[in-house]
């Protein structure tokens, strides 16, 4: 916790509104202090949600879901979960806990578009070794765009590849204890 000493030196370089960042057991917790004739009051707090997980569904776009479909079940040897409405027709990741983070290869021509360059990148499960999953993307209709990469020691390893849709997808796998 920050002193009123440490407060009234911030105070004596001139600022009469300071802002501190107090640390309690949640690191997004924050007080402002504000000085008035020689006397610190807290005149607000702020706090912020610290997310479990950021991501909670991910959805990559398919031109031919199909083909997607077996594209991603030949790489990760794996049978996706076909789920389809009268708007959209999805292919799910299977997880072992519908709670958990998952997500889907979609297809609504409207809605949703691949691309190789642009929108936020989807880092997918690599473990335990993403080069298992790089062996098999050329032979599936993919094309590896960023080979088996370490990240650093401590957080493992990363790749990228284009799937059969055009999409830039990445690869993650932790580091694997020695």
């Amino acid at each position: 916790m920050v002193s009123r000493k440490e407060v009234k030196k911030i105070s004596r370089k001139g600022a009469k509104l300071a802002i501190l960042l107090i640390l309690f057991l949640r690191p997004l917790s924050v007080k402002i202090w504000y000085r008035n004739a020689g006397k610190y009051r807290a005149i607000a707090k702020f706090e912020s949600m610290v997310f479990t997980n950021v991501i909670s569904w991910f959805e990559i776009p398919t031109t031919d879901i199909n083909r997607a479909q077996k594209f991603y079940e030949a790489i990760f040897g794996i049978t996706m979960i076909p789920f389809d409405t009268p708007q959209i027709q999805m292919r799910m990741f299977p997880i072992e806990n519908p709670m958990n983070i998952g997500g889907a290869l979609v297809y609504n021509k409207e809605f949703y578009k691949s691309s190789a360059t642009d929108g936020p990148m989807v880092y997918l499960n690599g473990n335990p070794d993403v080069q298992n999953v790089l062996d098999k993307i050329d032979a599936a209709g993919g094309k590896i765009v960023v080979p088996k990469t370490q990240i650093s020691p401590e957080y493992g390893y990363m790749a990228v590849f284009l799937d059969t849709e055009g999409n830039r997808i990445a690869l993650h796998s932790v580091p694997q204890a020695g």
